[in-house]
């Protein structure tokens, strides 16, 4: 795993945990470019992604104002968090994390490992929807974000959704 330097850590804490929940080849850091540094939804336009630029640097602005035992503390939370959210997506696809990267490595695509295991696009769909509004709550409550900015990320989430389906399933 990579040495992770503070900038990079911050941007990873305030938007880390539902991209790695987005996309194996996201949730599972790893060897041939399978890590959360070299795809997934920060390739995304701005626009397309979950987060705001605004919102984004507000949150690294926050990191970067905290102590190191605070910022300790959050990177222990943030593991946590990843754990949690990877056994959400083995539960999700039916495969574990070995599984998936094994299936990935081998060629397959984010759709043909869902159907694979009986997924639809409507199945993961509503499970991307799920996820997207559980880290928005989690932001909120995190951050003290206004009903404003959280207004705005909700608005937000159909599209990202729409833009992660359309990864996944080659639209």
């Amino acid at each position: 795993m990579k040495k992770l330097k503070k900038s990079t850590l911050a941007l990873a804490t305030a938007t880390g945990v539902l991209l790695i929940a987005l996309s194996p080849a996201v949730a599972f850091e790893g060897e041939n470019k399978m890590g959360m540094w070299d795809h997934g939804p920060r390739d995304l336009a701005p626009e397309n992604r979950l987060i705001t630029p605004e919102l984004h640097e507000q949150f690294r602005e926050q990191y970067d104002s905290l102590s190191e035992e605070q910022q300790r503390q959050l990177r222990e939370e943030r593991i946590t968090r990843r754990e949690e959210k990877r056994a959400e997506m083995e539960a999700f696809v039916g495969l574990t994390r070995e599984e998936m990267r094994e299936a990935r490595k081998s060629g397959q695509s984010m759709s043909e490992i869902l159907a694979s295991q009986g997924k639809t696009e409507a199945d993961a769909e509503v499970f991307l929807t799920e996820q997207a509004n559980e880290r928005i709550q989690m932001m909120a409550d995190h951050h003290d974000l206004t009903t404003e900015e959280t207004a705005t990320l909700q608005e937000r989430v159909t599209n990202f959704v729409q833009k992660m389906l359309a990864r996944w399933f080659n639209k």
